[in-house]
């Protein structure tokens, strides 16, 4: 009988590696694994730091949220990419009457810095740092991912046109501006509050507290699951007003609260929020009688293979 030989054939599934999550909290490297050609990323910058309040001035701004962008992009297995994680904004000492000429000469240091992904043949996708707050004695906070709030400086309403938001201009937006400031010449205004990916932050006004804007749930608007980032601190306020219904709060998902005793500094943004600082509390005359603001807090980046 004519043997029959049958050829046996043997076969590899293809490796399935969908759904692995990467997350960074500093700087890093990720490579595409086998079969992965799209992510979906969420990438958050460091946020800005809250403005020192003084005696006789007011309460200081606070640190608007790291910019925060999410979406899907195409990537090619194998191939190693460079992850960036911002660090927040620091904030400037407490040191009375120099505050101002300590804020132009340290003005890059109160901004968050920019998170990342980049690698080769891959067009580099940045979250911008949020915008610090501005100290007592009146301007507008910075430009950033989400914008820093304005303080008092007397005269007339600051005009927030400098402390914008989702600077650069990104879609979908990354943040949200910074509160303004109303002012009269009078000390006894809070700083406004830092802006958050969700809200604005809160205009500053007369013996008020000052919130941030909200973070956002990430989990309702990607398939990361719920966690809330990216909120404003909140604005400095007039240190007589030391009961809790005069706290500036931070913005829900981690805003660092305003201070509203200069014996004390405001609190930070929670680390790898991208959440900003709180703005320092004003006293009395002398000058001299000044708080800190708040740091920044540090960004983080997710990746999920798709």
């Amino acid at each position: 009988m004519t043997g029959i030989h049958q050829l046996l054939m043997t076969s590899s599934a293809a490796v399935d590696n969908s759904g692995q999550l990467s997350e960074f909290t500093g700087d890093g490297t990720w490579t595409a694994p086998e079969n992965v050609t799209k992510i979906e990323y969420l990438i958050i910058a460091g946020a800005g730091a809250g403005g020192i309040g003084q005696g006789g001035q007011g309460g200081g701004g606070a640190g608007g949220a790291g910019g925060l962008r999410y979406g899907t992009a195409d990537v090619v297995s194998g191939v190693t990419y460079t992850i960036e994680v911002g660090a927040g904004g620091a904030s400037l000492e407490a040191d009375g009457a120099s505050a101002a000429g300590t804020y132009a000469a340290s003005s890059a240091t109160i901004v968050g810095n920019v998170s990342s992904i980049s690698g080769s043949g891959f067009s580099t996708i940045t979250s911008a740092g949020g915008g610090g707050g501005h100290f007592a004695g009146g301007g507008n906070g910075q430009n950033g991912g989400s914008g820093g709030g304005s303080s008092n400086s007397g005269g007339v309403k600051e005009v927030a046109a400098n402390n914008n938001g989702n600077i650069p201009s990104v879609s979908p937006s990354q943040g949200n501006r910074g509160g303004g400031a109303v002012n009269s010449g009078n000390s006894f205004y809070s700083g406004g509050g830092g802006g958050g990916f969700s809200q604005v932050g809160s205009e500053g006004g007369l013996q008020k507290p000052m919130t941030g804007g909200n973070g956002i749930d990430i989990s309702t608007i990607t398939n990361f699951d719920s966690a809330t980032y990216a909120a404003g601190g909140g604005g400095g306020t007039y240190t007589t007003k030391t009961d809790a219904s005069f706290q500036s709060n931070g913005g829900t998902g981690g805003g660092g609260a305003g201070s509203r005793d200069v014996g004390n500094p405001a609190g930070n943004g929670t680390a790898n929020t991208g959440s900003g600082g709180g703005g320092g509390a004003s006293g009395s005359a002398p000058s001299s009688s000044s708080s800190k603001g708040g740091n920044g807090g540090s960004g983080r980046v997710l990746i999920l293979t798709l």
